[in-house]
């Protein structure tokens, strides 16, 4: 979404080798929801989906918003505000919708719940404001197709929950899609 945003609003070029990364990368995805496919091909669409796409549109458009017309404050500074509203939305998101309700007395949860909302937000929005200043727009988000990968590390590493076949073959099309690109970008252009 970011690459289609930028190229629309930012004149951000698509040439072949990104275009192809794009398309892998595409690929990579549609096999990672063929879980879903039932469910659609059944006629509903599961709000799960609908809230991943809609996060990712979402996030796209706030890129290349941010791209386009760039915050002059430092990047801590931006990622302070935002992790301050994203902490109150969810505070209100969590009081309002969480079922069953977190108990936030408990200390252990508090800790986990401040934990979640505000550390690694913190480092995410810190990076990516940094890296969003110096790359384009579509350099930047591709290399966030490599959120499930991590994602599903992380569940290995906590959980033991190992990922299927098909699973490995949607993050095998998202990695040399990530590749393809950076590489490209780091060597093909000098060398041509």
């Amino acid at each position: 979404w970011a690459a289609l945003f930028g190229w629309m609003f930012l004149d951000e070029k698509i040439d072949r080798v990104r275009a192809a990364a794009l398309l892998t990368g595409a690929a990579g995805l549609l096999i990672l929801s063929v879980p879903f496919w039932p469910a659609i091909a059944a006629g509903g669409v599961p709000f799960g989906l609908l809230y991943v796409l809609g996060a990712a549109v979402t996030w796209a458009m706030g890129t290349v918003y941010l791209k386009k017309f760039p915050v002059a404050a430092p990047p801590l500074t931006v990622t302070t505000w935002q992790v301050a509203v994203a902490a109150v939305a969810c505070t209100i998101g969590l009081a309002l919708f969480e079922t069953p309700r977190m108990d936030l007395s408990s200390p252990q949860v508090a800790a986990a719940f401040a934990y979640h909302v505000a550390l690694p937000q913190s480092l995410s929005y810190a990076l990516w404001f940094s890296l969003l200043r110096s790359v384009p727009a579509t350099t930047a988000s591709l290399g966030t197709l490599l959120i499930p990968i991590f994602g599903v590390i992380g569940a290995i590493l906590l959980l033991g929950d190992w990922p299927t076949p098909l699973d490995l073959a949607g993050f095998a099309f998202i990695l040399i899609a990530v590749i393809a690109d950076q590489v490209y970008r780091a060597f093909g252009q000098k060398m041509g």
